[in-house]
């Protein structure tokens, strides 16, 4: 079977001649397609950029190996191409059937029946050992080639993965620096934030000491006047015995007799009972609904608020007042002025109101009462006060 595919192909090559002397000049086109396939490898491996080192090594492994079996096909056609070559020369020295004589058929025909002279061998053995060594010196320079071009790849591929452990290394040193840096900012926040509330809560317990103090000062002045008038009235009257035990002067310096605590109502209101204090709990108990001590904090409710449904939207004992109708108050007499111009507000506008009521009608008249409730319903404000640790705003309409 091989000896008849053998001649079949001798056969071919005798009837179509020009076939093998095209296919003889393929060598240096499929060099030139190599060379051009090369440069394109080339260029692909240095554009693409592996991020495994081991991926990148089995694929420049299996792109060796491609090539290497491209070259080696290559290498085999041309050795064939080179064969088919020399066969046809060798074939040609003979006279082709029904043609005239060619100098080959010349020399076949001094040659004799013999075949080739000696001389064409030796020059065909010569031709074809310098073809062998040519092709062993481009075998051997593209390998060179092929590990030189896979160690510079190898180390390109070391060189990015070192560089891509530094700046991983570089990222995660600044994260840590980032991370510390918050925390020390954060820990500084909370430390002012402390010191803030420490020097709040700090200058509150001295406004508060202050209020005490001034409170009792207050007190201790109070006393003292009352003990002089007492000594200068005493004086007075062993010198001056016929002395207006009526007069006004007398009544407002005169302690020792027991004062009339008047009930608190707004028509019959002044800013003098807010002086003495059970007209001003009075006072503070008609318009609040609380009796509030020295520290402003609530002993106990005289009455409910009307209209407050909910039960945190009322007074309890211990809440402290913070703030009354925008007034941030810091002692008791700034509560007791602030709801004496609320009052005297109040009476001033119902006075104009009912101007033609009398003085002795002003505590009973129908339409004054209900009219002095519209005014404490539109007149509310609102009051915040401090029940542990919240802080409550409570609207007071009475």
């Amino acid at each position: 079977m091989v000896l008849e595919e053998e001649a079949r192909a001798e056969l071919d090559i005798m009837m179509n001649p020009t076939r093998w002397i095209k296919f003889a000049s393929l060598p240096e086109v499929n060099e030139r397609t190599r060379r051009q396939r090369l440069i394109a490898a080339e260029l692909k491996q240095r554009m693409h950029i592996y991020t495994n080192i081991r991926y990148f090594i089995a694929d420049a492994a299996q792109s060796d190996i491609d090539s290497l079996f491209s070259d080696e096909k290559t290498a085999r056609l041309v050795l064939t191409a080179d064969e088919m070559k020399s066969r046809i020369d060798l074939y040609s020295w003979s006279q082709a059937p029904g043609n005239a004589y060619t100098p080959r058929t010349a020399a076949i025909a001094a040659a004799g029946v013999g075949g080739l002279p000696p001389q064409a061998l030796h020059a065909l053995l010569a031709e074809e050992s310098v073809e062998r060594v040519h092709l062993g010196n481009d075998e051997l320079r593209r390998r060179n080639l092929y590990q030189r071009e896979y160690i510079v790849t190898t180390e390109d591929a070391a060189r990015n993965e070192i560089e891509l452990d530094e700046l991983d290394e570089h990222v995660t040193m600044l994260d840590s620096l980032v991370q510390r840096n918050r925390a020390l900012l954060e820990r500084r926040r909370q430390e002012q934030q402390h010191s803030v509330k420490l020097l709040s809560e700090e200058q509150y317990y001295r406004k508060s000491i202050i209020n005490d103090e001034q409170d009792e000062f207050e007190d201790l002045m109070e006393h003292i006047d009352a003990a002089l008038n007492d000594i200068l009235m005493a004086g007075a009257s062993r010198l001056c015995v016929l002395q207006d035990f009526d007069s006004p002067s007398r009544r407002r310096h005169v302690p020792a007799t027991p004062r009339q605590t008047k009930p608190f109502h707004y028509m019959s209101f002044a800013p003098e009972d807010m002086d003495h204090i059970p007209t001003a709990n009075l006072a503070i108990e008609g318009m609040l609904g609380c009796s509030i001590n020295k520290n402003l904090e609530v002993t106990c409710i005289a009455r409910p608020l009307p209209k407050a449904e909910a039960e945190e939207l009322q007074f309890q004992a211990g809440d402290m007042i913070l703030d009354v109708a925008g007034y941030s108050l810091h002692s008791l007499s700034h509560l007791r002025e602030v709801l004496a111009n609320r009052a005297m507000q109040i009476q001033h506008e119902a006075r104009e109101e009912f101007d033609d009521v009398p003085e002795e009608e002003l505590l009973t008249n129908p339409a004054l009462q209900k009219y002095v409730e519209v005014l404490c319903e539109h007149h509310n404000f609102l009051v915040q006060v401090l029940r542990g640790c919240d802080i409550f705003q409570i609207i007071v309409k009475s």
